[in-house]
């Protein structure tokens, strides 16, 4: 029994010094590393902050968070399969934390697997409730396959958690354009607005909220005060030329389609510089 407690006592101890050894070579413990990493991260230096959450684990190869944004970084850069190695080593070392999960299901989803999505989406408000991304994923889903209710459903429960969450409310808004209850669309792109008063896609969508109201005048001025946030918002510029054409404004019209088509060809955006084209030419010829 004694030499068993001995034993113990020496394999920790060894570990300790191994730990520290390796720090002392590295120069900073895995926490330092990994806050750098974060830093960089945020500012999305990704190539160093790889560098930085290498070396974490290097120091402490059990150091659960550094994996974890290291899988996120694969996430960004469109490697899920490396991701998804990393927020399984992550789960391994800390299985309580909810991050991992909602993010193994972002990768699973990046591949098309939605199944497997769905899986670690459940697991991740399984593991904490009140983590609101994993809501806002399925919401996204349901939003992009055409559920619209299913998608307000998830985007609320986001809302619920994360009141000033702008994804959230400016999705709603969406599903209930879809849906063609246009105050409550407006209402929640107004919340965006409010939220993010940057955000030109709230206004721009406001401005097309109005239109499918017949209020176009009221759409303009959406979707001028789009591009007064965003002096490259294409689709504004676009829109606004229609609606100016349809008040017989034809100057207004073409010289706003022009511009339109300009920021689509300088961002190499072919769909919409051919529509841009058509509609130019649909103007000559009033």
């Amino acid at each position: 029994m004694r030499r068993s407690a001995i034993l113990v006592i020496t394999i920790l101890a060894a570990a300790v010094f191994l730990i520290s050894y390796i720090a002392d070579i590295y120069g900073k413990s895995a926490e330092e590393y990994y806050i750098e990493g974060v830093k960089k991260y945020d500012k999305d230096r990704f190539g160093d902050a790889i560098v930085e959450f290498d070396r974490a684990i290097k120091v402490d190869p059990r150091y659960a968070p550094a994996y974890y944004k290291m899988g996120c970084i694969y996430i960004v850069i469109s490697q899920p399969s490396k991701a998804i190695k990393y927020f399984e080593k992550s789960i391994e070392l800390n299985p309580q934390y909810a991050a991992p999960y909602y993010s193994m299901g972002e990768a699973y989803y990046s591949m098309g697997k939605m199944g497997q999505a769905i899986k670690f989406w459940t697991k991740s408000i399984e593991m904490d409730p009140k983590f609101f991304s994993p809501y806002n994923a399925f919401g996204d889903m349901y939003l992009l396959t055409g559920k619209n209710t299913e998608a307000i459903e998830y985007f609320l429960k986001a809302i619920k958690i994360n009141p000033r969450d702008y994804h959230a409310n400016f999705s709603i808004g969406l599903a209930y354009q879809r849906l063609n209850q246009y105050q409550q669309a407006l209402d929640y792109f107004q919340r965006t607005a409010g939220i993010n008063p940057k955000l030109a896609a709230a206004y721009h969508q406001m401005g097309a909220t109005y239109e499918l109201m017949g209020e176009t005048e009221q759409a303009i001025f959406f979707y001028q005060k789009a591009i007064k946030e965003d002096t490259s918002h294409a689709d504004s510029y676009f829109a606004a030329g229609l609606a100016y054409e349809k008040l017989g404004k034809l100057k207004e019209a073409q010289d706003y389609l022009v511009r339109a088509g300009e920021i689509y060809e300088a961002g190499g955006e072919r769909e919409g510089f051919s529509r841009t084209e058509a509609a130019l030419e649909k103007l000559k010829k009033k």
